[in-house]
Parts: C-alpha cells; sequence; structure tokens
C-alpha cells in the first residue's frame, strides 16, 4: 500500500557501525574514520573498515563498536539501578516487506511483492533472519515485547490496509516482575518464536500507520520505573493519516513525490496515501512525554525528500544513530541482514541503557 524505499543503499554513511564480517578484529566500518592501512592491517579489519577508533569502544553486549558515553567505556546492556529496560519492538509488516531486497539476486527474477519465491531474500525475510540472530544471542538484554501493524485483520477499517495495530504480538510483563534472567530468556524465546510467523500466519500487506502504532504502543506499555523505549524497525514511508494535512484536493496542490503511493492518492487514499511526516513525529514526541524512548531502524535508504522526517523522529526519540555535523543519517540503517543484525544490536544496546 505504498512506495518502497529504494532498495538502492549509498556506502554505508559515516553514522553506521559494523563488526567486519571477515574478520574476528573489533572493527567499525564508517566513511569518516581515519586509519592507516598498517593499522587495517595489524587488528584484521577488512577493506573500508577500522579498529573501534576515538569516541567508540566494543560492547560485548552488541558485539560491534558503539559510541562512548560521556567519555566514559560503552556500556554493555544489563541490570541498571531501575532493573532490566522494558523494549517493545516495533515492526514494520505492510505489503513492501515482501520485496527483494536486492533485485539482483537470480532467484528473484523479476518478482514483486508475495510474489517472490520462498529463494527470494526479502525485507521481510531478512527481518526474521536478523531477529532470530540477535534473539538467541542477546536472551537476557532486556525484557522484550513485539507489535507489528498495521492490522490485517482489521477487514472493515477505512482507508483500507491502514488499521493501527489494536493487540500486542507478545506483551510485555508486569512492572512487578523480578528481573529473573531465567524468565527474561523466556519472554525473549516468546519473542524470537512470534517473529518467525511474519510472513506466514502473520501477514505481511497494507499500508504503513507509523503514527498510529506508535500512539498504541504508548498506551499498550505498563507504566514502570524501569526504563521503557521502543525500536521501531520499517522499510516503508509512514502514511495512513486520514487526517493529514497534505491531501489530493489541498491548495496548494501537496507535492506529487510526497505521495507513498504513486499515482493513486486518490479517493480513500487521497489524504491517507501521502506521507505523514508531522504526524509520525509527534507521535514520537508523545511517547517521550510518557517518558518512553524510541530508536528508528530503517531497512533501504530513503529518499532526499523524506530524511528530514526519519531524522526528526530519530532526535525526537531520544536515541539516535549518531550526532554532531557529520551525520547526516540520523536513523539506523540496513540493507541487508549482517547490517540489520547489527543496527537492532545497537539500538536495542542504546535503548536499554
Amino acid at each position: 500500500m505504498h512506495r518502497s524505499l529504494p532498495a538502492v543503499v549509498s556506502l554505508l554513511s559515516s553514522c553506521l557501525l559494523t563488526v567486519d564480517a571477515g574478520s574476528s578484529a573489533r572493527c567499525a566500518i564508517t566513511s569518516s574514520s581515519a586509519c592507516s592501512e598498517a593499522e587495517r592491517q595489524a587488528a584484521g579489519c577488512g577493506a573500508g573498515a577500522c579498529p573501534c577508533g576515538p569516541g567508540f569502544s566494543y560492547s560485548s553486549a552488541a558485539n560491534l563498536c558503539v559510541p562512548v558515553a560521556d567519555g566514559g567505556a560503552a556500556a554493555d546492556a544489563g541490570v541498571g539501578p531501575a532493573g532490566l529496560a522494558s523494549v517493545m519492538l516495533l515492526v514494520d509488516t505492510s505489503g513492501s516487506m515482501n520485496a527483494p531486497f536486492d533485485m539482483t539476486e537470480p532467484s528473484c527474477g523479476n518478482c514483486s511483492g508475495n510474489t517472490c519465491p520462498p529463494s527470494c531474500p526479502t525485507w521481510v525475510s531478512m527481518t526474521r533472519g536478523a531477529f532470530d540472530q540477535l534473539l538467541q544471542s542477546q536472551p537476557t538484554a532486556a525484557w522484550l515485547g513485539l507489535t507489528t501493524f498495521p492490522d490485517s485483520s482489521a477487514a472493515q477499517f477505512s482507508p483500507a490496509g491502514c488499521a493501527p495495530p489494536t493487540q500486542q504480538a507478545v506483551g510485555l510483563p508486569s512492572p512487578s516482575e523480578p528481573d529473573d534472567l531465567v524468565r527474561v530468556a523466556a519472554q525473549t524465546q516468546q519473542v524470537r518464536a512470534a517473529i518467525a510467523t511474519i510472513g506466514g500466519e502473520r501477514s505481511v500487506t497494507g499500508g504503513t500507520p507509523t503514527a498510529g502504532a506508535l500512539r498504541f504502543v504508548g498506551t499498550a506499555m505498563p507504566a514502570s520505573s524501569r526504563p521503557r523505549a521502543v525500536v521501531l524497525v520499517t522499510d516503508g514511508l509512514p502514511n495512513c493519516n486520514p487526517t493529514n494535512p497534505l491531501a489530493c484536493d489541498s491548495v496548494p496542490p501537496a507535492p506529487q513525490e510526497l505521495c507513498t503511493l504513486g499515482r493513486n492518492c486518490a479517493a480513500q487514499y487521497c489524504r491517507a496515501g501521502y506521507l505523514d511526516g508531522d504526524g509520525s513525529v509527534q507521535a514520537v514526541r508523545e511517547l517521550r512525554a510518557l517518558g518512553i524512548r524510541s530508536a528508528l531502524v530503517v531497512l533501504g535508504t530513503a529518499a532526499s525528500d523524506v530524511q528530514p522526517v526519519l531524522n526528526a523522529m530519530a532526535d525526537e526519540g531520544g536515541v539516535p544513530a549518531c550526532s554532531g555535523a557529520s551525520c547526516d543519517q540520523r536513523y539506523f540503517v540496513a540493507r541487508n541482514q549482517a547490517q540489520l543484525h547489527a543496527a537492532l544490536s545497537a539500538a536495542l544496546l542504546r535503548v536499554s541503557q
């Protein structure tokens, strides 16, 4: 129900940090790193990677280089003074998640949407794989819950395909639940099992009611003295706002490039089809007002007219991927499963502190 983010991603931004997959060395892939060839080879880092440099330190919890907080050592996720964090994973299951993330993959042919064969790597299969890897390796990083959106079961909702979620796939435990790591790991296993059903019994279809999903999560997460946060994972442009000030009959007309449905922002999608920038940023602000921080993980790369919205969401959420003048993408970015695993690890670590 919406325009997919382009599958072509520019060379890793200066904000995207990960482990060099070809080496056991602790390496940061970043276009702004300054390390000599000798330093790179001595650390065993692959091409384009440097050892964790100034301002970064290796985190065993995330298994990657992370920013050093307040001049100190990078902190691992764990039980802090207020207990383990409660983190809701908010995962986009809109129709474009069925699309291939690499159109050059021979097994994909010219497929699109749910016509792609099981052998074709899609955004949804990549997401399942990255989460499975993450949750196996970090079963006690935080208390986790899961919500997916849109609600594909709301057949009578209008505009069609735009229903925000009305229930959690896996709810967070009571704030009074003790931080027993056996129970935490069991909760993580429930989340892992639910994510495995995305694209199967959990449908992947419809639009991207991001603002509505964020507001639902704000009401669903129980008040707690624990740190509370949301990790939003999406490949699409936020839309589905029936009160969007942008509309097909706006005066002056809304910019055509902000229609997330190509040229189909008409009839019931006259407003709902346009980019919901203001609504999504406001929903993130409302979460912060409730004491809930959020991190944004974007699959693929956004068009230039969308980046300001995503940057604003990342900033308002309180957990940007990077900061400073050289940081042009303040949300976490992933174009393949390895990068998504790294981005999810970093986001989970950051929101859990």
